[in-house]
């Protein structure tokens, strides 16, 4: 049982991996391909319109609404881009880029996600890094999408020999065993993933919540005794 139980593990681990290289591939496929194109030309219009006048107020009310969502269009490809995979987790770490997820989260849903980081300079494996900015990724969301909460709180820091992890709401809160055994598909999925990849590593992740007591997330993972290699590839 036992064995068959690491081998399930092993492929998931597996599958998590594969899946995010895939995310890293097509997110700098989209950033250096579309997106660069998308800005190009965005700056083109920006110069036409500046250089040539149009002839009447409706010309100009048109190129302008041309421009605006052409805009639109790249700040929803830098969106998915984050979705997928933060350019800044890979170069600059996952102080910052929580850093930035929050601040987002901030000017896109108005939920002031109050953050602390204590984990210092040095830069952490590459997978431990992926596995809690995505389980504080799929937190945030779910502060986002059914807390209906206005504030959050998250701490990043060192704990001994792992790195911990909190994600906490003042919202509705949920009964964890109806979601966890019935409730709707994508919420326990996604509970699930979270849980997976703290396990995955050796880790642990506890959800505390309850209807009209918000939802807390707290998960450890410990650092590995060799350092990993790679960060970004």
């Amino acid at each position: 049982m036992r064995k068959s139980e690491q081998r399930v593990r092993d492929l998931v681990g597996k599958i998590l991996v594969a899946q995010e290289e895939e995310r890293r591939r097509i997110a700098y496929e989209v950033h250096d391909g579309f997106t660069q194109m998308a800005v190009a030309t965005y700056q083109l219009l920006e110069n036409f319109t500046d250089e040539y006048p149009q002839a009447s107020v409706e010309a100009t009310e048109e190129l302008n609404e041309t421009t605006h969502r052409l805009k639109q269009t790249i700040e929803e490809a830098r969106r998915v881009i984050a979705d997928l995979r933060p350019t800044v987790l890979d170069d600059l770490g996952l102080a910052t880029a929580l850093r930035q997820k929050v601040d987002t989260i901030f000017l896109d849903e108005g939920i002031e996600v109050s953050y602390e980081a204590a984990i210092g300079e040095e830069r952490l494996p590459a997978s431990l890094e992926i596995a809690l900015f995505r389980i504080a990724q799929e937190a945030l969301a779910n502060v986002c999408k059914h807390s209906q909460s206005e504030r959050a709180h998250v701490v990043l820091k060192h704990a001994g020999g792992s790195v911990s992890l909190r994600v906490q709401d003042w919202g509705l809160g949920f009964n964890l065993s109806e979601v966890l055994n019935g409730g709707v598909r994508g919420e326990r999925v996604g509970l699930s993933s979270m849980k997976e990849r703290a396990t995955l590593l050796g880790g642990t992740l506890e959800i505390f919540s309850g209807p009209g007591s918000g939802t807390l997330i707290m998960a450890e993972i410990p650092l590995p005794t060799i350092e990993e290699p790679d960060h970004a590839g």
